[in-house]
């Protein structure tokens, strides 16, 4: 299952399917998780951490672990 811009899922969902959750979370994992991820990164000045993160769901905020990661450049 692929999820990205959800609510945190309940471990009553994460147990209802036979397969892994996978999120894609518009950030590094785990110095960028929750919410704006793409945006704390370039406030703070911390341009070479901002990317993407696809992880694992699990009861934790994009705590799961992870499956692949990238560096993004923004153009201002």
């Amino acid at each position: 299952m692929a999820v990205y811009g959800t609510r945190i899922l309940k471990p009553v969902t994460l147990k209802c399917a036979s397969a892994p959750f996978i999120n894609y979370h518009a950030g590094i994992n785990p110095k960028y998780r929750g919410q704006h991820p793409g945006y704390w990164p370039l406030a703070q000045g911390d341009e070479e951490n901002a990317g993407v993160t696809v992880h694992l769901v699990d009861e934790g905020v994009d705590m799961g672990s992870v499956l692949y990661q990238a560096q993004v450049k923004f153009e201002l």
